[in-house]
């Protein structure tokens, strides 16, 4: 780094620290009693969580078959977590990567794919995800500021949620009540040719509540990291910036929740082809009214029906060689979630049944790629293609029910079974056998459990240059998995060890292929070929993950995290006669790519007094295993092996009461900035992604 970039560094770190002297000469006995609130949390309250994404009802944690994992509120203070991926990133089974197209990537316990749409997203009960890739994203498009509690399963879960509740389930519950006002500003570090760059970001956030009556915004705006490399290897100088702009409001009063969200994010698309810029604008909005009721023989119902709005465009520009501007094109994919979701349960005896009803449509809307074409800087015509084969509408109409049976004080049992009517697949019927069991401060699980996933509409419904292709008939991807969790309870710790064994079955995949049933994808060009959709025969995957929290004291606390993916294998089984590939077709059984064997991860946070607070998190991801053509269509040259190598990233923050009820808060990502790389799907043969430098923030909040 160059001696005026450490400079500006430094001055920025005084800046800091001299607004934390400030507030060690002021005195606010507001401010002290609102910081101190952790500290008066008994390790109880601390350990004995209730949670319902893996029953539907609150069971204790350690009872919740299925293992899962919840962060509320006070975490995200504790260790200064303020995106979904700062959680994400503590999850023992998770790895987060890049993805040229954007967003990042999860892989639960192995289960991968090019998009998001192997996990379940939900926030309030409603569905989050685009139609045409099934993604959703996880970074600074959901701010932790609006969130009081998240809760992940990792494992199957369409027993009780359908259809996406694949490898896991992200279940986020919003805030119902907040004041305060919050505006940062912070840099982020890029590298270019040997020389760093430094990138501004700037965020306010304004909640506010009455006792019925809770309402958030926000406004983002940074200039984003700029990876040093296109996907080709050459130096790239596409701007990477980020907008977002957000509004929720929530209504809650004697079980009855009423909300809406309405959302405008633009973000780039990471790599890009030299001449090419392109990025993505996500504009989702939904509503829900839900109404909940428990009655005093321990008995509940709930009901919830939504609508969410999914659009989502791609804009892409061309330019020549002289920089001027060659094509203009905007990709619409939007489409409609439409929901309704009902469930009940009643305790009879040692018996807790639930019974429910779900109904999901989705509907895409306009799926079109429009093309402005320029010539010597004037307009020169307007072109438009279809995206998908036929307009969708899909249904998913599922019944389940379950049984939590409580032999004695020691054990218990839950069976489920869901039958999920398809409109445009086959019928799927899943189910979910499970037992813990709690002896003094040890506690188990032991679960046996399936689920499914359908084709997205890229998957089945792409329109290729031949309509004549025709549709894909895929059938849904399935999983079966099998999982044991040995846990021991101390007075201010919980420790816990996983062994999961995957078995994922019609696992949908990509390939560049030429023809299908002797029709070219690509006419003009049919060496070119296209990516086309097919079912491979299976996954298995095997692990263990360990994981734990420990209070040593009340104002100190400890979240740690380890996974070893002992195997990772797919066998793709026979190549399909009705097709000619452009690559190479494996038959055999051989190691997945993309993985990483071990990952690890540590958050500390520490309540020095009631005025102050510091937080570290560190995360460890393993080297990536390689597929066998890895950077093949790089230049020799720019070739760089290492960039699969292990990386290690520690984050430091802390916050400081000031007069009355301000705070400041300070945060620094990737400490030591470490440079790291996440080999991305889409094309292995193309150059890694990079991921972020150095990052540094500065928040002041007001509360009211």
């Amino acid at each position: 780094m160059t001696s005026r970039l450490r400079t500006h560094y430094l001055s920025r770190v005084i800046w800091v620290y001299g607004w934390f002297a400030l507030g060690a000469v002021t005195n606010s006995y507001a401010a002290e009693l609102a910081l101190n609130d952790m500290l008066n949390m008994s390790l109880a309250e601390l350990l004995d969580v209730k949670v319902d994404v893996g029953t539907r009802s609150a069971v204790e944690i350690q009872k919740t078959p299925g293992i899962v994992r919840v962060f509320v509120q006070k975490d995200f203070e504790r260790y200064g977590f303020r995106t979904l991926q700062d959680v994400l990133q503590q999850m023992p089974g998770y790895q987060i990567n890049a993805a040229r197209v954007g967003h990042s990537n999860l892989f639960i316990r192995g289960v991968q794919g090019r998009s998001t749409s192997k996990i379940l997203l939900l926030i309030d009960g409603v569905p989050m995800r685009d139609l045409f890739w099934g993604n959703f994203n996880v970074d600074e498009m959901i701010n932790l500021a609006q969130v009081e509690r998240v809760e992940l399963l990792n494992g199957p879960g369409s027993v009780l949620y359908g259809a996406n509740a694949f490898a896991g389930i992200i279940k986020i519950t919003t805030k119902s009540e907040g004041r305060s006002i919050e505006a940062g500003y912070g840099v982020l570090d890029s590298y270019k040719d040997g020389e760093t760059e430094q990138h501004h970001f700037q965020q306010v956030v304004v909640e506010g509540s009455t006792d019925h009556v809770y309402g958030f915004a926000e406004y983002y705006d940074s200039e984003g990291f700029n990876p040093e490399r296109n996907r080709s290897g050459e130096l790239d100088t596409q701007a990477q910036r980020k907008h977002k702009k957000a509004a929720f409001v929530k209504y809650n009063n004697n079980g009855l929740t009423a909300l809406a969200s309405v959302n405008d994010y633009e973000y780039p698309y990471t790599l890009s082809d030299t001449g090419n810029e392109r990025e993505f604008h996500r504009e989702p909005s939904y509503a829900s009214v839900q109404y909940q009721h428990e009655d005093k023989q321990g008995g509940s119902y709930h009901v919830q029906g939504f609508v969410n709005r999914s659009n989502l465009s791609r804009v892409d520009d061309s330019y020549t060689d002289e920089g001027d501007l060659k094509r203009h094109r905007i990709g619409y994919r939007n489409g409609w979630l439409l929901g309704l979701d009902a469930d009940s349960s009643r305790r009879w005896g040692d018996h807790q049944v639930t019974f429910g009803l779900s109904w999901l449509r989705d509907e895409g809307g306009r799926h079109e790629n429009v093309s402005y074409n320029y010539k010597n800087g004037a307009l020169s015509s307007i072109s438009s293609s279809n995206l998908l084969l036929e307009d969708p509408s899909r249904d998913d109409i599922g019944l389940f029910v379950q049984d939590l049976w409580q032999f004695n004080r020691y054990l218990s049992a839950t069976a489920g079974m869901r039958y999920s009517y398809l409109s445009d697949f086959d019928n799927q019927l899943t189910y979910r056998l499970g037992l813990t069991g709690q002896y003094e401060q040890w506690y188990s699980k032991l679960l046996f459990g399936t689920a499914f996933r359908v084709p997205t509409y890229r998957e089945s419904l792409k329109l290729y240059d031949n309509p004549l292709i025709g549709r894909n008939l895929l059938k849904p991807e399935t999983l079966t998995t099998l999982e044991a969790q040995l846990g021991y309870r101390f007075s201010k710790a919980d420790i816990n060890v996983t062994l999961y064994r995957n078995s994922y079955n019609d696992f949908i995949t990509d390939l560049p292929t030429k023809s299908v049933n002797g029709q070219y994808l690509t006419p003009d060009a049919p060496e070119d070929g296209d990516e086309y959709s097919y079912n491979l025969d299976e996954i298995n995957t095997f692990g263990v993950e360990l994981g734990g929290t420990w209070y040593p004291q009340s104002n100190f606390s400890l979240r740690f995290a380890l996974s070893a993916l002992l195997t990772a294998e797919e066998t793709a089984g026979l190549q399909p006669e009705n097709t000619e590939l452009l690559v190479d077709w494996y038959a055999g059984t051989r190691d997945l790519g993309f993985l990483s064997e071990y990952t690890a991860s540590l958050a500390a946070g520490w309540q020095i007094s009631p005025r102050y607070r510091l937080g570290a998190s560190v995360y460890y991801v393993g080297a990536r295993s390689l597929t066998s053509d890895y950077q093949s269509r790089i230049d020799p040259e720019l070739r760089n092996a290492s960039n699969a190598d292990a990386y290690t990233v520690f984050n430091l923050n802390a916050t400081a009461s000031l007069y009355q009820n301000w705070a400041l808060s300070f945060y620094i990502n990737n400490l030591f900035d470490t440079r790291s790389y996440g080999q991305h799907m889409q094309d292995p043969t193309e150059y890694d992604i990079e991921n972020a430098g150095r990052v540094l923030g500065v928040y002041l909040k007001a509360s009211y």
